[in-house]
Order: C-alpha cells, then structure tokens, then sequence
C-alpha cells in the first residue's frame, strides 16, 4: 500500500512520527508531507524519531486561514494523486487540507485523533470548526476514548465509516522518547512547569503570565517556557519579573520539554496535548481554559478558567496540598499506533 501522512505543526508530528514508524514494518511506499504550517517544526519533531519528510510545501506569503486552506490543498493534491490512504492528524489548517485533498480524489482518509468535541465553534477556534469538517470527509475515525466514538456516532457519519477506539498516540511517542532517550520520573518532584499560548487567553495575557510572578513570590519554583507567538513574547517580556526561582526558556526540543515535565511536581497549562501526557506520567496538572475537548479533564476537575486570581489560588493549593496522582492509561498504553495499523491492514486484508 502507499501511504501519505499530512503533517504541518509541531503536535501532528509527534502524534504522527509513531503512527509512522509502525507504517513503516508493513509498509515500503510512505510519504510525509510538511506543510510548514509551522515552520522547522516538522523536522525538528521527527528527527528524534529518525524519520524526516519527504516533501516539504513552500511556506505560503499569505497567512489567511481560508487561502491557508486552498494552497495547501493544492500543493497536497499533486503530491497524493497514487496514495491509497491519506493520514492525517487533529484539528490544524492542514489536517483539513489534507483532508480535502484525499476527499477530492477519493482517496480513504484516516484521521488520528478523531471524534473530539468542545461543542463551541468559537473555543478553539478555528479548530472546533475543522475536526467537523475533517469527520464528515474521513473513512477511518481513530478515537482516543470512548467518549469520542459516541459523539461520533450520534452524528450519523457516511454508513462504510470505520470508527474505532485506539487510544491516542501522543501516548506511543512519550513512551519512546522516556525509553529512547533515557528520561526517568523522580520520585520528589518539584516545581511548577508553565506554558501559555492560545488564542482565547490574548486578550488578558499580562494577568495570566503574572500568576508565574506570584507563584514565585508564594514560595513556589517556576520553569516558564516561552511561546514564539509575538504578542505571548511582548507580554511576558512585560510581566515577568527576574527571580531566582523562576527559570525562564526558550521553546524546548520535544526530549527536553518531557523532561521537564517529568521533573515538575505541577504542570500548569493550556496546551492540549499536556492534557494528554500529564495523567500518563502521573502528573498532576491545571489547565488555564474555559473549554476543552478532552473530557477527561472534565472528569478530573483540571479545568480551572482563566481568572488569574482563581489560577492562582488553586495552583498553590494543589501545589503544597494536592495528592500526587497514579500514573494513568486513560489515553492509551503506548500500543495505538500498532492498533491503527491493524485496523488498516484488516480492512484491505478483508
């Protein structure tokens, strides 16, 4: 079989690069293809996979979502005319180019991480609107949870729709990065971890970064990781203050920020994918949203808002209170990517 996978941002590469290797022990025909929605970040992502594209899209001039959409899906569509299956990967512009490319040519598409669901189309925006989108054009729906196949379900996909529970593969590239990279969890972590970077927190990002500020001043150590987004850089050059317990860094290579998630006592977020990997190193974690399309942090009681001073008084509690959780496979055992491969390989098999 020849195999495409779409990949355009730092998450669908990690989420993508295990999905891959496993292709990769059935397979010979593989394509990447980077879209550079994110520019580097492709490369930099499945180098510590020992995987590389094949193709790479020319970074377009224009960054309107909508002509965003139309020129990767040009660009994809020359370069997957022969692929018997086009994978792809979330929410991003280009898993939905992707998309529409192998829909157009009638190719089966199979989409990783598929069925999830804030039920608002303004949070997150653009990427409520695009996993829909991605859902009604896909023929394989690879589902983190249960919770995922069910929404799918009761959205009356096409009948010869394959909609399956394989646990996500964020889970797959964490366990090979700990073991391939030797990272190990130490039994008195400390410290709080800080990431910032969506769109719906813009509009009071000062407030939010100076919670880190104010962690510190309580007592509490905090490693904050700066996003490459001009406006997030401007405001946390603005707000935070130099202190000997707060380590500010640049964006991380995906071995080193495991590690320092590994590290860290509380990871405090709102970032989608640390949703995913904190329960599996047995971390605990706050995610500084509104909305989330991962249900299980719902159930956790993890989502805790934006208001900085709600923020801040949790964090500290949980910090110095809060239990340490058990390691968790809500999200998978590290063995989905075998599983979508399977469910490929038995379909045409059959």
């Amino acid at each position: 079989m020849n195999l495409t996978f779409v990949i355009g941002t730092r998450p669908e590469a990690i989420k993508l690069a295990p999905v891959i290797k496993e292709a990769q022990k059935l397979y010979h025909k593989i394509r990447i293809i980077d879209t550079q929605q994110q520019p580097n970040a492709v490369p930099d992502v499945l180098k510590y996979f020992n995987l590389k594209p094949t193709k790479s899209i020319p970074i377009p001039n224009n960054f309107d979502l909508l002509y965003r959409v139309g020129y990767y899906a040009d660009q994809i569509s020359d370069m997957t005319k022969y692929s018997d299956v086009i994978f792809v990967q979330g929410d991003t512009i280009s898993t939905l180019a992707g998309a529409l490319s192998g829909f157009f040519h009638k190719i089966p598409v199979a989409h990783v991480e598929a069925g999830m669901r804030s039920f608002d189309l303004n949070s997150p925006y653009p990427e409520e609107g695009t996993r829909r989108m991605i859902s009604m054009i896909s023929k394989f729906h690879f589902c983190p949870t249960d919770e995922e196949k069910e929404f799918l379900i009761s959205e009356n996909l096409s009948d010869d729709s394959v909609i399956k529970i394989t646990g996500n593969t964020v889970i797959d590239a964490l366990s090979y990065i700990i073991k391939n990279y030797n990272i190990t969890i130490p039994a008195n972590s400390k410290g709080v971890l800080m990431t910032l970077h969506r769109r719906e927190s813009f509009d009071k990002l000062e407030p939010l970064i100076n919670v880190a500020n104010r962690l510190v001043k309580a007592g509490i150590p905090v490693t904050y990781i700066k996003h490459t987004n001009p406006a997030v850089v401007e405001a946390i050059n603005k707000t935070l203050k130099p202190s000997e317990n707060l380590t500010l860094l640049p964006p991380q290579n995906y071995p080193d920020f495991i590690k320092l998630m590994a590290e860290s006592k509380l990871i405090l977020t709102d970032s989608g994918g640390i949703q995913e990997e904190a329960p599996f190193l047995g971390k605990q974690y706050l995610v500084m949203r509104d909305i989330t399309e991962r249900w299980q942090a719902w159930k956790d009681d993890r989502i805790i808002g934006t208001d900085p001073d709600v923020i801040f008084e949790r964090t500290e509690r949980e910090y110095f209170y809060g239990a340490t959780p058990e390691v968790s496979n809500v999200y998978g055992d590290g063995l989905s990517s075998t599983k979508i491969l399977n469910i490929i390989r038995d379909y045409y098999i059959l």
